[in-house]
C-alpha cells in the first residue's frame, strides 16, 4: 500500500487552507466560503483537487502521520491540484459500483469518486438535462470492486483527467 497520496507526476501545491469539516487525504475536495471541503455534489462539475498527506509528524501517536490520518475542522490542509495523467491515491465509497481500469470516475458527493454514469438524453425535446461540462475528474488506473462491502470507503489509484 502507498503511503503518499501524488503517485506520479508533479501537481501543483497551492498555498495550504483551513478546513470547514474533517477530510483525509485523497479526498476529492473543493473551496465553499473560503475554506476546503469534501466535495459534496454528486456527479457535479469537480476541479482534480486532493488532499494530500500533511508533512508534520503525529506528536499525539509518536510517529509520522499516515495518508489516511484525518484533518480535523478548521485546521490546515496541505492539497493539490492535480494534472492530466497524474496519480492519485483517491477513495471509492462503501458499496460502489465495480470500477475497471480506465472508467471514468466522477464526485460522489462525500469526497470519494464513483463510476461515471453518461445523463440520458432525450431527442424529443420534452425534457431539459443540465450538462456537467467537468463532472470527470479523473480515470480509474486500476480495477477495484467495492460493491459487496457494505462498510467502509477504499483506495483506488486514478489518474487526473
Amino acid at each position: 500500500m502507498p503511503n503518499t497520496i501524488v503517485l506520479s507526476g508533479c501537481p501543483i501545491y497551492p498555498p495550504e487552507v483551513v478546513c470547514s469539516a474533517p477530510i483525509t487525504p485523497g479526498h476529492l475536495i473543493e473551496f465553499n466560503t473560503g475554506k476546503l471541503r469534501k466535495h459534496a455534489t454528486a456527479s457535479g462539475d469537480a476541479a482534480p483537487y486532493f488532499a494530500v498527506e500533511s508533512l508534520l509528524p503525529d506528536i499525539a501517536n509518536g510517529s509520522t502521520v499516515p495518508i489516511d490520518f484525518a484533518y480535523v475542522t478548521d485546521s490546515i490542509v496541505r492539497w493539490v491540484s492535480a494534472r492530466g495523467g497524474e496519480v492519485i491515491y483517491a477513495w471509492v465509497p462503501a458499496r460502489a459500483s465495480a470500477i475497471v481500469r480506465g472508467d471514468q470516475l466522477t464526485s460522489n458527493g462525500d469526497g470519494t469518486l464513483k463510476k461515471y454514469a453518461a445523463q440520458a438524453t432525450n431527442e424529443g425535446g420534452t425534457a431539459t438535462y443540465t450538462i456537467q461540462a467537468t463532472a470527470v475528474v479523473a480515470r480509474a488506473d486500476e480495477a477495484v470492486d467495492n460493491s459487496a462491502n457494505t462498510l467502509t470507503a477504499v483506495r483506488i489509484r486514478v489518474r487526473a483527467a
